[in-house]
């Protein structure tokens, strides 16, 4: 089943109000744009909705932090300079590639003993193979590579290592001691996923110099990387941890952290959003969600020790287009029900219901296929007999149910 293209007139101008097409729908099945009213009917329908083929067992719906429902535009805008570049992460830099340095911006290697600075990138290079500056012990102090991309011309970090869980593993165990940089991922044992919003997160683990729940993991997480992010407190823009994995050091039993993280924008994942996490119009049903790789690490409590992704730039979202009514829950779920009668024989756990925005594919306009952002009903979907987890994405206004499977 495609995805219907009902709404994408309505993505495109600026004077044209969504809901008008809510005239054919009976007047239970719309509600009035009132966040108020939105949650009202939220809280009531989840706790009374009894479906044949679903079983809900969230007692709560998680709406963004916006005043309203609308379809918006977004900029991205670029930075010249970190606001503290020498403050934002600890890095273990060992070893690269020519193919990876691309056009060396700035480079700044710390070695426990002075900053070095290499302008050239053949000097850089062979400092580093003839072990001028490698095989550093593990300090305090950050260290960090700026490089600038010959193609975008973007300034972000490098890595040693384009897998980044290699490398983590690696850095971690310079951390605790260790010698070896690679080739030590297999030394990681999985223990469990935490998906935020969904899952309990008062388990404790003990890290390298305390115990601490999930939950407090999370907060020192998204406190740290955001008192260091270049644009910190300008236009609402933090970053929010979505997804929790735990893991287990084989040779020493210490506990790591990995979370994924995004831009949030008054309860809009906007990273996600431009980066195109999830695109539509032109992809069958039942198709894979997939998210972006956007990371860090932390052995130590209030300590982010690895961290990947590009953080040069932010978007500042636009409101172009106001709803005026929306679809309600009940009718969101029924629609889902139906779509998922499908596949017969299954009652799927609900696990999570939410009003999130998503990055609208418009393929007769690629050009602003990545600027786009419009409002969608996700509900968080269980196969208990297979243990495969489903997003079903219901547009707002007419109804439209693309359901993805995740993928892990």
């Amino acid at each position: 089943m495609k995805f219907k293209k009902a709404f994408i007139p309505l993505l495109l101008t600026t004077v044209m109000l969504a809901g008008c097409g809510s005239k054919d729908k009976n007047k239970s099945e719309i509600i009035k744009n009132d966040f108020n009213e939105v949650r009202k009917e939220a809280q009531e329908i989840i706790k009374t909705a009894k479906y044949d083929n679903l079983d809900i067992k969230c007692d709560s719906v998680i709406f963004p932090e916006t005043d309203k429902i609308a379809t918006w535009w977004i900029d991205t805008i670029y930075l010249n300079e970190w606001k503290k570049p020498d403050e934002l992460v600890n890095y273990i830099i060992d070893d690269i590639t020519p193919e990876l340095i691309g056009e060396l911006d700035k480079q700044y290697i710390y070695d426990g003993e002075e900053l070095r600075k290499y302008e050239e990138e053949k000097d850089w290079y062979n400092a580093n193979y003839e072990n001028k500056i490698s095989k550093t012990k593990y300090t305090e102090a950050p260290e960090l590579i700026y490089y600038r991309d010959p193609k975008t011309k973007r300034k972000s970090e490098i890595f040693t290592d384009t897998n980044i869980m290699n490398y983590a593993a690696g850095a971690i165990n310079k951390i605790l001691g260790g010698n070896y940089l690679f080739g030590l991922q297999d030394d990681m044992e999985l223990i469990k996923r935490y998906r935020i919003g969904m899952d309990d997160l008062s388990d404790k683990y003990k890290l390298l110099d305390k115990e601490v729940t999930v939950a407090e993991a999370v907060e020192s997480a998204e406190n740290y990387i955001n008192s260091i992010y270049p644009y910190t407190g300008e236009n609402g823009i933090k970053t929010k941890v979505y997804d929790v994995y735990v893991y287990k050091i084989k040779n020493s039993g210490e506990t790591v952290f990995r979370f994924y993280r995004t831009e949030n924008y008054k309860g809009i994942d906007v990273q996600e959003l431009i980066n195109g996490q999830t695109s539509f119009g032109e992809e069958e049903n039942y198709g894979e969600e997939t998210g972006i790789m956007s990371e860090c690490f932390m052995i130590e409590s209030g300590k982010i020790d690895v961290y990947y992704g590009e953080y040069n730039s932010y978007t500042v979202p636009k409101e172009i287009t106001n709803y005026e009514t929306i679809l309600s829950l009940e009718s969101v779920l029924n629609n889902v029900s139906k779509e998922l009668s499908k596949l017969p024989g299954v009652n799927f756990e609900v696990n999570q219901i939410k009003m999130e925005y998503r990055m609208f594919n418009d393929n007769k306009s690629k050009n602003d296929r990545a600027k786009y952002i419009v409002p969608f009903w996700r509900v968080d979907l269980l196969n208990p007999v297979n243990n495969d987890a489903y997003v079903a994405l219901v547009n707002v206004e007419s109804g439209d149910v693309l359901v993805r499977r995740v993928q892990e």
